[in-house]
C-alpha cells in the first residue's frame, strides 16, 4: 500500500502476476521531487530556527550589559540629584536644574525598568523559539521518512499476486500497488 501519494516513475520489469522476485528489489518508485524539495524547507526552517535561538541568547547577553550600563547611570544621576537638591537649599543652584536633573533621573529609571522587562520575557520567547526548533526537526523527519517511502523494495522473497498500477500512473497514499506472497511456504488445494 503505498504510504505517499505521486506519479510512478519506475515500475520493475518482473512486477508481473505469478513472477518470483527475491527479497530487498526495488519494485517500485514514485516520483521524488515534491519530497526533495519539503525536505530542504523543513531543513530550512531548521536552521533559521536555530538562528533566531541564537540571536536571541545573544540578546539576552546585550540586555544584560544594557541594564548593568542603565543601573550605573541611574546611580550617577541619583547622585547628582542629590547634589543639586542640597545646592537648592544653600540657595547655590536654581530649581531649573533640580526639576531637569529630576526628569533625566526619570528617563533613566524608565530606560533601566524597561531593560528589566526586556530580560524577564526573553526566557519566554527562548523558550518559544525551542519549541519551534522541536517542530522543525519534527518536520524535518517527517520528510526524511516521507522521501524513503518513495521507494518500495519487497521485504520478503515473493510471488507476485497481483499488480494494481502502471507507470506514469499518479497513485494516492493508501492505494494498493500489489499483492505478494511469500514462497516460504506453499499451500496446495486438492481434492481427494
Amino acid at each position: 500500500i503505498a504510504e505517499v501519494s505521486g506519479k510512478v516513475n519506475y515500475l520493475h520489469p518482473q512486477l508481473r502476476k505469478g513472477n518470483i522476485m527475491s527479497a530487498g528489489t526495488e519494485v517500485l518508485s514514485i516520483d521524488d521531487k515534491d519530497y526533495v524539495l519539503a525536505l530542504k524547507q523543513a531543513e530550512a526552517d531548521l536552521v533559521k530556527n536555530q538562528a533566531s535561538l541564537k540571536e536571541l541568547r545573544l540578546k539576552v547577553k546585550d540586555t544584560q550589559e544594557s541594564l548593568k550600563l542603565a543601573q550605573e547611570k541611574l546611580s550617577l544621576g541619583r547622585t547628582e540629584l542629590s547634589r543639586i537638591e542640597r545646592l537648592v537649599k544653600k540657595s547655590s543652584a536654581s530649581q531649573s536644574q533640580f526639576d531637569s536633573q529630576r526628569s533625566s533621573v526619570l528617563q533613566l529609571k524608565q530606560e533601566a525598568q524597561s531593560l528589566n522587562n526586556q530580560l524577564e520575557t526573553l526566557p519566554a520567547q527562548i523558550q518559544v523559539q525551542e519549541a519551534q526548533i522541536d517542530i522543525a526537526k519534527a518536520q524535518v523527519e517527517t520528510q526524511e521518512n516521507n522521501l524513503a517511502r518513495t521507494s518500495i523494495a519487497l521485504p520478503f522473497n515473493a510471488r507476485i499476486i497481483d499488480v494494481n498500477i502502471e507507470e506514469n500512473q499518479f497513485i494516492t497514499q493508501g492505494s494498493s500497488l500489489f499483492t505478494a506472497q511469500t514462497i516460504d511456504k506453499v499451500l496446495v488445494n486438492a481434492q481427494f
